[in-house]
């Protein structure tokens, strides 16, 4: 009795380390879409549909193929700003190995296979890139940092990869990707002389320079489905309609997220905020609210409840920081969240 109930304990452990340890695919079985923007859009910024600049290079893979008894898929470039697969380009195969949780890339089917994502590493462990468009950023890249975030699909683990050795900002300069999702830089990022600007490109933040990679990842879906979607929400007015665009639907005005609508008659104001946020309501009832803020990690750093209040509710944001948060709220029962934007 004693060994069964060692032999079961031991069991149990490995199923739950088994599950702690689940792989999400990169690549569908059918349809994966990647669409970048590049040129990044802070939270805040007061813009109209003029201001936006969407790439025009959306990446889809699409058809299979088998090269030397490995099972690839074709990659196409699309053409446009929209998802027009009739209009593709075909620019090389991908394969992804899911039980080693890597992900190859290779332009021909002749040509060298690189690794383009190495989803297996763990903190501290190093991996060697190729860049065929930019030979100087060869070399070992490091796991500095793997940080569970949540996003559309489910929790997913990012990974910052640092070169550490000849890189001459490697505060700046690194590399994140996130498993099922890919690079925030590019699909594909180590292609095209898109893919690294020796400037500043997103140099919004402030006077220091947070990035230098001149495009970032959109939006990723799997079929129908949407995977991820960048913070890159900005406020915008067309025939005065103030609302929130997503990083996926520039230029489509008053079509935002619907995790980012707030109910009928509740409104929450100012964003960008400074020193508070403040959530009104209209319609002369009492309300019972529950109000949170995460940071973009995750990490709830406000709570704050209120009982039969009626007309609004003021939660203060001394001691944040710059950057973008996410409000929850629960009024009533019902369950709501909104991106916000604190500003200097």
């Amino acid at each position: 009795m004693k060994s069964f109930f060692i032999i079961s304990v031991i069991g149990l452990l490995f199923i739950s380390q088994t599950r702690s340890q689940t792989y999400y695919k990169l690549l569908d079985k059918d349809t994966t879409t990647w669409q970048h923007f590049n040129c990044f859009i802070p939270v805040g910024n007061k813009m109209t549909n003029s201001n936006i600049n969407v790439s025009s290079a959306p990446v889809a893979t699409l058809d299979s193929i088998t090269i030397n008894t490995n099972l690839y898929k074709k990659v196409y470039q699309l053409s446009g700003s929209g998802l027009n697969y009739s209009g593709k380009t075909l620019v090389g195969y991908m394969r992804e190995d899911t039980l080693a949780k890597k992900v190859y890339f290779r332009e021909t089917t002749t040509s060298t296979e690189y690794l383009l994502y190495d989803f297996s590493l763990n903190v501290n462990d190093s991996v060697f890139l190729m860049f065929p468009s930019g030979a100087t950023d060869n070399g070992y890249y490091r796991a500095d940092s793997i940080v569970t975030k949540n996003e559309r699909c489910g929790q997913r683990k990012h990974f910052y990869m640092r070169k550490h050795l000849n890189n001459p900002q490697p505060a700046v300069k690194y590399i994140e990707y996130i498993e099922s999702i890919g690079s925030t830089l590019h699909a594909l990022y180590p292609y095209g002389s898109w893919a690294i600007n020796s400037g500043c490109q997103f140099s919004w933040m402030g006077s220091t320079c947070k990035h230098e990679w001149t495009l970032g990842l959109a939006c990723k879906h799997n079929g129908t489905k949407k995977q991820y979607q960048s913070c890159t929400y900005t406020l915008a007015q067309s025939n005065g309609c103030m609302t929130i665009l997503d990083s996926c639907s520039y230029g489509n005005h008053c079509n935002g997220l619907q995790a980012g609508i707030l109910p009928a008659g509740i409104t929450m104001f100012p964003n960008p905020a400074r020193d508070y946020l403040e959530i009104t309501f209209k319609d002369n009832k009492t309300h019972s609210l529950l109000a949170e803020v995460y940071d973009i990690f995750g990490k709830l750093i406000i709570t704050q409840k209120e009982i039969g209040t009626s007309e609004k509710v003021k939660i203060s944001l001394n001691g944040i920081t710059k950057g973008i948060y996410l409000l929850k709220i629960k009024i009533d029962g019902d369950k709501f969240s909104k991106p916000f934007f604190v500003e200097e």
